[in-house]
């Protein structure tokens, strides 16, 4: 991990030349006997890194007090803006696919995806590019971060090691320490951070890829050691990846499950509305039921009165003729006629009996004429009236007249 300036370094190295590197210009890639492109696996190319970069560094400027006067200027050509990380995998590419199982290559995919998400989950959208190269002896990866929230672009803010040694030198500063005695307080700080950083990058991207910790070398181990922490890192790689595996399935079950219950809260949703609406028609049709009731007891009443009102009817014309029409038959028949219909009317179902009676009330109330009163007068005067003359208490001739 190494931040880098727009002026070269002690070693020469700025960032111009980084990237050059990096896309295998001609000029600084001599050290590669067959330079190859990289290959682009996160973010944007590098040409266009180098773009995002300078305009970060056009956007900003330093506030600078001199004299009491207050002036901006560029930031700094020596100012590291842009950090890099380099990560490598410890097999030569030309055993990639050695094995003849796929393993390998299957592995090595897999660190490069573990390589991506774990720099994403440290620096977020400050990670732009990850490219990587495979004309070398070992398949490596570079990553590019911009410190593009910064106003100052500080690019030694996003470097552990580099920010853990600062606030360090402060204290030891702040306790009374000077010179040597900070920057070995410092060294030390910084050597821990980074230490730990490396140990969150085993975690996250070694173990799972069946990597160990340090190679044999660095610690000075027995190929016996060395093999043996092979094995134990394949061991750790697959309990990790078992592990891994059976947490997928866990989280699509989860899902499931989660699906399911929403169905089923809908389902209730649906179910308790619907018992509403059967508790609101319950209720109506009680209402119903009750208004139903009372107009058949008024109809009741009618067919009552229209019976009573036969029989008077025929008593009025056979007193007016002066004869009797009992035995004559074919008052006889007009009377078991008109006697039928009215029980005919009273044994007709509630609903054709109420379209009847709604019939007679709808067509007074549209006329303009009080159904109540106009059915009263009709009983009244229909054992006065002249049977050549029933037109008379027909509904527009009662309406005339109220009028």
């Amino acid at each position: 991990m190494q931040a880098f300036s727009i002026k070269p370094n002690r070693e020469g190295n700025s960032i111009e030349q980084v990237l050059a590197e990096a896309i295998r210009e001609a000029q600084f890639s001599t050290h590669i006997d067959d330079p190859k492109p990289p290959t682009l696996i996160y973010g944007v190319d590098l040409p266009t890194l180098k773009k995002q970069h300078d305009e970060m560094l056009n956007q900003r400027t330093v506030e600078v007090k001199s004299k009491g006067k207050v002036r901006y200027r560029a930031i700094r050509k020596d100012r590291n803006t842009l950090m890099t990380v380099i990560s490598s995998f410890p097999i030569r590419i030309t055993d990639l696919d050695k094995d003849g199982t796929g393993e390998t290559r299957r592995m090595f995919e897999k660190w490069k995806k573990l390589n991506t998400e774990h720099l994403r989950n440290l620096f977020g959208d400050k990670l732009k590019t990850i490219i990587e190269h495979t004309d070398e002896e070992f398949p490596h990866l570079h990553a590019y971060i911009l410190p593009d929230n910064d106003p100052g672009a500080f690019a030694n803010a996003l470097h552990p090691g580099e920010v853990a040694k600062a606030d360090a030198a402060e204290t030891a500063k702040a306790e009374g320490l000077t010179g040597k005695a900070i920057n070995k307080v410092a060294n030390k700080v910084y050597q821990a951070a980074m230490s730990g950083w490396q140990d969150d990058f085993y975690k996250a991207v070694g173990a799972p890829c069946a990597l160990t910790r340090d190679g044999p070398r660095r610690a000075r181990k027995t190929r016996a050691r060395w093999q043996a922490e092979k094995i134990a890192a394949k061991a750790t790689a697959d309990v990790i990846e078992k592990n891994e595996t059976q947490a997928k399935k866990l989280k699509t079950e989860a899902r499931a499950l989660r699906s399911q219950s929403e169905t089923l809260d809908d389902a209730e949703d649906d179910i308790e509305a619907a018992r509403a609406k059967i508790a609101s028609d319950r209720a109506q049709l009680d209402l119903d039921r009750a208004k139903l009731n009372k107009d058949r007891a008024n109809f009741k009443k009618t067919i009552d009165m229209v019976r009573g009102g036969i029989q008077q009817i025929f008593d009025v014309v056979a007193e007016k003729l002066g004869v009797s029409l009992a035995g004559v038959p074919v008052v006889l028949d007009a009377m078991k006629l008109l006697r039928k219909a009215a029980d005919d009317l009273d044994a007709t179902k509630p609903d054709e009996a109420m379209a009847i009676a709604y019939t007679l009330v709808e067509t007074a109330k549209l006329n303009n004429v009080d159904p109540q009163a106009w059915l009263t007068c009709v009983l009244a005067q229909i054992t006065d009236l002249k049977i050549t003359c029933p037109d008379e208490l027909l509904l527009w001739s009662y309406a005339a007249q109220a009028a």
